[in-house]
């Protein structure tokens, strides 16, 4: 296996690919020297696991002190993914963790026994050997596996009893699950006399946080904790308010369960809490109010109910808030307007109601807020938001991000979302706003996003929008938009979606849209346009769909339009009044998906 003599190769991942045969590996002693990760599950390997292929793995077998655990500026430390999502469209952005050490070797073919040489790999974190053809016993020395968090040896054939050491306690039945012959804890089936299971579940838990046999929890010298991914808590315990001066909790995506404890209210030299990605419920606790040097909380991902307490409003020093998607109910609190730090507001996907309160325009560092309605799958609840956008959210001069979607808001788009000139996202699709688009909406120039669809909007577009030069889509779908389209709409030169499907747009198609060069989506139908195709649409040599269907267009499809066949994918000019003939170049080179010309008045051949 050449790959192995890479002298800086860190991380090998071959997964999901049609591999197979055996691994062979080189004699080299320099062989995967500072690999951390090495992935080839789900291909076809078979054979038994070679002892050499573990041997030279030098960074798995010695730990790294500065290694063990992040500093307070590696916030990514725990997190491979971020989840982007925009208009309910999810996009998982993944990065490699270095401070990780992995081997995953499931879903393939190994036979044989499970190499006791893994023994020595005492900085590994992560090892899957599952859905294999292992057998035989799990050596007894993984037991001394102190640095694992994740294990899983389901679906082999291994029998015997499982190791029992302080790092086993914390695995559960699915590492385990599909080897008939496997027993101890915690699987149901124990080993006899010989010790294996001497200690049951119940020991385990009472034992992960007890106060007399772990005084060292309570002492004082703690500054910070992480505990993410699996550490085998259940509950957070009221002991925990007796570390007062722990700075740092992240317990996030753990099986914690239970509430959250009026305790964690004496933690005041706490500056980050985060517990997200856990099934905590109950309310959360009015104390939290105290902990004023908060600059983080997290508590996303679970499920709390009740109201949002008043007294998070004392956090006068946080930055980041998100209680998003959990049950929270009742109104968002005035007294957010107190934030004067905040930057972040997540509270998306709860059961919170009633009026965006006017105070949350004293939030004058805010960088984005999401309280969209977010109807992602029936097991959320969705937040429904009423009545007017204050005005007061004009002097947000911050703000990059305003996401108020599917909401029930009402009256007008307010004139003052204009004074937000660093905005980059106004997403307002849905929200029953009714009345003109202001014409103020044109100073935000750092706009890349307007989303104004499926509202009651009227009058005409403004021509102000002609001085959007860096807005990439434009959303006006759905409303009762009249007049012609402004020429200034041809400044947008950074444009690549402009869709404006029903509405009550009478005029001509302006000929300078093909001077948008990078414009891939162009959408118009159902609306009142007439006149002719111009020719100029040829000029867009990215466009992917166009749609000018169900409107009064005339004359005929000008023959530069078959060349577009070439990246066009869509091309809809169903219901006008278009006659002539097909140019015959549509069928060269055709990346036509959908090609709808029903209820036109063409004639002659079919190219």
């Amino acid at each position: 296996m050449w790959v192995g003599t890479l002298p800086e190769l860190r991380v090998l991942s071959l997964r999901s690919n049609k591999l197979h045969g055996p691994i062979r590996t080189s004699g080299s002693e320099y062989m995967f020297h500072e690999l951390r990760i090495l992935d080839v599950s789900c291909n076809d390997f078979m054979g038994n696991l070679p002892t050499s292929l573990f041997q030279h793995f030098r960074t798995m077998r010695k730990i790294d002190p500065s290694k063990k655990a992040p500093s307070d500026d590696e916030v990514g430390y725990y997190q491979n993914s971020i989840a982007v999502v925009t208009k309910g469209i999810e996009l998982e952005v993944v990065r490699i963790l270095f401070l990780y050490t992995t081997i995953d070797l499931s879903n393939n073919k190994f036979e044989g026994h499970v190499p006791s040489i893994i023994v020595d790999l005492i900085a590994l974190r992560v090892l899957n050997l599952s859905h294999n053809g292992l057998q035989g016993e799990i050596p007894a020395q993984f037991a001394s596996l102190t640095f694992l968090a994740f294990l899983n040896l389901s679906y082999n054939h291994l029998e015997g009893c499982i190791p029992q050491g302080p790092q086993f306690h914390t695995f559960e039945n699915n590492s385990y699950e599909g080897n008939d012959g496997l027993r101890g804890f915690p699987l149901s089936e124990g080993c006899g006399n010989d010790g294996h299971d001497s200690v049951s579940e119940e020991t385990y838990a009472g034992s992960a946080l007890d106060e007399e046999s772990n005084s060292e929890f309570l002492n004082d010298f703690w500054k910070g904790t992480l505990m993410g991914y699996g550490t085998g808590l259940c509950t957070i315990p009221s002991q925990i308010g007796s570390l007062v001066k722990l700075q740092i909790l992240r317990i996030f995506d753990n099986y914690l369960n239970g509430s959250i404890p009026e305790e964690i209210g004496y933690l005041r030299s706490l500056t980050k809490l985060s517990s997200g990605w856990n099934f905590l419920y109950g309310s959360i606790p009015p104390s939290l109010g105290k902990l004023t040097n908060l600059t983080l909380l997290n508590l996303y991902e679970n499920q709390l109910s009740g109201s949002v307490p008043e007294e998070i409003g004392y956090l006068r020093s946080l930055t980041e808030l998100d209680l998003s998607t959990n049950f929270l109910n009742g109104s968002i609190p005035a007294s957010l307007g107190n934030l004067n730090n905040l930057s972040y507001l997540y509270l998306y996907e709860n059961h919170l109601s009633g009026c965006i309160p006017a105070e949350i325009g004293k939030l004058a560092n805010l960088v984005a807020v999401y309280l969209e309605k977010k109807p992602i799958n029936r097991s959320h609840p969705s937040i429904e938001l009423f009545g007017p956008i204050p005005a007061e959210i004009g002097k947000m001069r911050s703000f990059q991000n305003l996401s108020l979607f599917s909401n029930n808001l009402s009256g007008p788009i307010p004139k003052t979302i204009g004074d937000l000139t660093k905005l980059k996202l106004l997403d307002l699709y849905a929200t029953q706003l009714s009345g003109p688009i202001p014409s103020e909406l044109g100073k935000l120039k750092n706009l890349n996003g307007l989303e104004l669809s499926n509202n009651q909007l009227t009058g005409s577009i403004p021509s102000s929008f002609g001085n959007l030069r860096n807005l990439q889509t434009l959303f006006l779908g759905n409303n009762n938009l009249t007049d012609e389209i402004a020429s200034s709409f041809c400044n947008l030169t950074s444009l690549t979606l402009l869709y404006l499907l029903k509405n009550n747009l009478r005029g001509k198609i302006l000929k300078c849209l093909g001077n948008i060069s990078g414009l891939q989506y162009l959408i118009m139908s159902h609306n009142n346009l007439s006149g002719e195709l111009p020719s100029s649409i040829c000029n867009l040599t990215s466009l992917q769909v166009l749609d000018l269907g169900r409107n009064n267009l005339m004359g005929a499809i000008p023959q530069c339009f078959g060349n577009m066949s070439r990246h066009l994918e869509v091309l809809d000019l169903q219901h006008n009044n278009i006659f002539g003939t097909l140019p015959t170049t549509f069928c060269i080179g055709s990346a036509l998906k959908s090609f709808n010309l029903i209820g036109n008045k063409l004639e002659g051949k079919i190219p």
